[in-house]
């Protein structure tokens, strides 16, 4: 299967700092989602979001900035992250 590389933005009317915890902590997260969320906050460490549905790892971390992150989906029609 052949595939590209997306690159999404968006604009938030939040804080630098509010934004990157409510997607960095494993609580916040959850409560956005309604959904489970196992967040790692270290360089190659481990997430899942969305009750396992998606899960991958940071590649870049900068506090308040920047988060740079390889996700991996459950579905069918999905290339394998193998």
């Amino acid at each position: 299967m052949k595939t590209k590389t997306i690159r999404q933005s968006a604009s938030i009317k939040a804080s630098p700092e509010e934004v990157y915890d409510l997607l960095m902590d494993e609580d916040k997260h959850s409560s956005l989602t309604g959904t489970s969320v196992k967040m790692s906050k270290e360089i190659n460490g481990k997430f899942e979001v969305f009750d396992g549905y998606c899960h991958g790892y940071n590649i870049e971390l900068d506090r308040d900035k920047k988060i740079v992150q390889a996700w991996h989906f459950q579905e069918d029609g999905w290339p394998s992250d193998k």
